[in-house]
């Protein structure tokens, strides 16, 4: 058997799963080899369903002794090639102590040629997805003349208006759309969902108002008003993690009709609702980028965050609502308080636009 390929993606859920085109890029690239993935907690019951993934590790990063138990793990096997796009100094101490043929990794710092065999400038132009996948053109040059070729309006815009993606082509090998790439097509629980709420088999607009950065939030009144709006003509369900339940509890008990499933459901299952949803309606948050996964037209809120950040929704069909203010953005991640005590970038932001871009991308 081929020596596997370790690639490494530690960082938030929606970076790991923005870094879908380069593990699928990796699975083609090395054919015979099995792909190994190391991510954060909370990942690995969805790529380990993927047929592009042949086995995934996963680290919970508040546990040191259970981290160091996985590197020993990995320190144990033979690498054909490992690729770091997560960038810590953290990954590249385990990077450095792994086995393998070649190391690839973004020339972030000095170090950086000590650690990987070829490093890749990372272009903070493109977005996340094309960041993380042009590792590979450090090993495979035809995709140099790819990236030459790429639609110039594929460059994170510079723009803090709101913005529609919809003329903009992501290119096949760079998709998130896992839709026709999962071994499994439903689960027990995604079932036994269905069988609990039928509604949720009637193309459901989706709501997902949490984040874990408390500034990325949208307002409250906000998402009640856009699903009060939509839930004459559909269903409405608001998802989200465990920690979010009473949040979205609390949204749904203000809407005719809506109901909210967060805590119910695994990250993959969220994706097999996805699927067969109308539209998601959410903050700059991990949800964002799973219904990406999912093929699923977006409408995404941002605040504290803003485009040129590279993380914007990887789906054609999607609408960014933002207005522009000073102030933005505040931190490349969104802060747990308003810098300057208003939060005027979400609360300032009425639900009439969100509810415009909503209509739009339903549409299409």
């Amino acid at each position: 058997m081929a020596k596997p390929v370790l690639i490494n993606q530690t960082a938030f859920i929606g970076d790991g799963l923005l870094g879908i085109p380069l593990y699928r890029g990796v699975h083609r690239y090395f054919p015979s080899a099995p792909v190994i993935l190391l991510v954060r907690k909370g990942l690995k019951g969805f790529f380990e369903k993927l047929t592009f993934v042949d086995r995934v590790f996963e680290i919970d990063k508040s546990q040191p002794e259970e981290r160091a138990k996985v590197f020993r793990q990995l320190k144990d096997i033979e690498y054909q090639a490992v690729f770091s796009p997560h960038e810590s100094t953290r990954s590249q101490l385990l990077v450095w102590g792994l086995k393998a043929n070649q190391k690839i990794g973004f020339d972030t710092a000095w170090w950086s040629r000590l650690v990987y065999s070829k490093t890749v400038r990372r272009d903070q132009s493109l977005p996340d997805s094309l960041r993380q996948f042009s590792l590979l053109r450090a090993i495979d040059p035809q995709l140099n003349t790819a990236y030459q070729n790429l639609d110039t309006g594929l460059t994170n815009p510079s723009t803090q208006n709101t913005y529609d993606f919809f003329d903009v082509g992501i290119p096949d090998w760079a998709s998130l759309d896992v839709t026709s790439e999962t071994r499994v097509q439903t689960t027990e629980g995604f079932d036994h969902l269905l069988s609990k709420y039928p509604s949720l088999n009637q193309g459901p607009v989706l709501m997902a108002p949490g984040s874990v950065w408390e500034t990325k939030k949208w307002t409250e009144e906000g998402f009640v008003a856009v699903a009060k709006a939509v839930s004459k003509d559909r269903p409405v369900a608001f998802i989200g993690s465990p920690a979010e339940s009473e949040l979205c509890q609390r949204l749904a008990n203000s809407v005719p009709n809506a109901m909210s499933i967060a805590g119910e459901t695994s990250l993959f299952e969220t994706h097999l609702l996805m699927r067969q949803s109308s539209a998601l309606v959410a903050n700059d948050s991990g949800s964002m980028h799973l219904a990406a996964s999912a093929g699923l037209p977006i409408v995404s809120v941002f605040g504290p965050t803003v485009l040129p950040f590279g993380y914007r929704p990887w789906v054609k069909n999607s609408i960014v609502v933002q207005q522009p203010l000073e102030c933005r953005p505040c931190g490349l991640h969104g802060q747990k308080v308003c810098p300057i005590g208003t939060h005027e970038c979400m609360k300032a932001l009425s639900a009439q636009p969100v509810i415009q871009a909503l209509g739009t991308v339903l549409s299409r």
